[in-house]
């Protein structure tokens, strides 16, 4: 089925002035009968799974290593955080009320 540059527009989810302007530079499958522009719905179709082929690539994150945290590392940063996390916790210091001042904006 062939199509107008409006319909054309619609199927792409194009402004009609970006197929129009695309068909002229060669970019979109497209034939000129006359002064009219008319598109191949199949052919339209193929570009828009090239173009989409085209765009895909490989995440970059998958291609990063995942830190190595905890026991399982094996740096001097995890050596001495381990330390300190093996340390006893000393006790609080208890709170008395000899500690804390009052402030109020009357005498």
């Amino acid at each position: 089925m062939f199509l107008t540059i409006e319909q054309a527009a619609a199927l792409l989810h194009f402004a009609p002035g970006t197929v129009r302007r695309f068909a002229v530079a060669g970019l979109l499958p497209a034939a000129k009968v006359g002064k009219c522009w008319r598109f191949d719905e199949s052919l339209l179709c193929d570009w828009l799974k090239r173009q989409s082929l085209e765009n895909v690539r490989p995440c970059p994150s998958a291609a990063v290593k995942a830190p190595r945290i905890g026991k399982f590392g094996f740096s001097s940063l995890d050596a001495r955080l381990e330390a300190q996390l093996a340390q006893p916790i000393a006790e609080k210091p208890s709170i008395s009320r000899k500690s804390f001042v009052v402030v109020t904006g009357d005498r």
